[in-house]
């Protein structure tokens, strides 16, 4: 397995030592650094974050319930393959979870979340993120979304996103990740409209079709990209 130069892992009183060897390796599995297929070495690993086997076995374990990595005995632990399918079954879920983050936040938005939503939708030109490097259009996009996981008071749907999250992540990189920006601010138009009009309903139909479509974009152009067929959506 392949890694980037010797670096040294260092753990802050916020942040646990597992969770930063977690964070750099799914850094580099939703980067495609770590490519699909790829064998992971705990040895190789552990080196390389100058930390011992024992977080770097607890991060792979973590990614492999998310089904980021998997187990085939005499293979060993891969970077778990692109499966448009599960993708497509993802997408879904987070299209739902979205929805009803939108439509428990509704009551709880402070005129401040609801004017940033509105500036994120009028000009995200200047709106850089590099945790979601590309066109603004996704990170305003991803900015909105996530005032109301935050907003949703539900820690066990925030943790549901998170986990399901990377998986769409990973496929952005093999696309042009981008939504054009009429669409970003029509969409968007009708959001504040079902914000102004205080419909938790409307904004959770909104916000999970919303998303349904974005998915959708992402796996067709996914499918060219890796030359893999996808079933005609439902």
């Amino acid at each position: 397995m392949p890694v980037p130069a010797r670096t040294r892992t260092t753990e802050t009183p916020r942040t646990l030592l597992p969770d930063l060897v977690y964070d750099n390796l799914l850094t580099l599995v939703i980067s495609g650094d770590l490519a699909p297929g790829e064998l992971l070495r705990e040895e190789e690993i552990a080196a390389w974050l100058d930390v011992s086997r024992t977080p770097v076995r607890d991060a792979i374990t973590r990614l492999r319930d998310q089904g980021l990595v998997v187990y085939r005995p005499n293979r060993g632990t891969r970077v778990a393959e692109i499966d448009l399918d599960q993708a497509r079954a993802i997408g879904q879920t987070l299209a739902a979870l979205h929805g009803m983050a939108a439509r428990l936040a509704l009551p709880n938005l402070t005129p401040d979340d609801i004017q940033h939503i509105r500036d994120l939708i009028a000009d995200p030109a200047d709106l850089t993120d590099q945790l979601n490097a590309g066109p603004v259009q996704v990170t305003a996009v991803q900015r909105i979304l996530q005032i109301f996981r935050e907003r949703s008071g539900n820690p066990v749907l925030d943790e549901a996103i998170r986990r399901l999250q990377p998986h769409m992540t990973r496929l952005r990189g093999l696309t042009s990740d981008e939504m054009p920006r009429d669409w970003v601010r029509e969409r968007g138009g009708a959001a504040l409209t079902a914000i102004d009009a205080g419909s938790p309903e409307l904004i959770g139909q909104l916000m999970q079709g919303f998303f349904l479509t974005f998915s959708e974009n992402l796996l067709a152009e996914a499918s060219q990209q890796l030359g893999l067929p996808l079933t005609p959506a439902s």
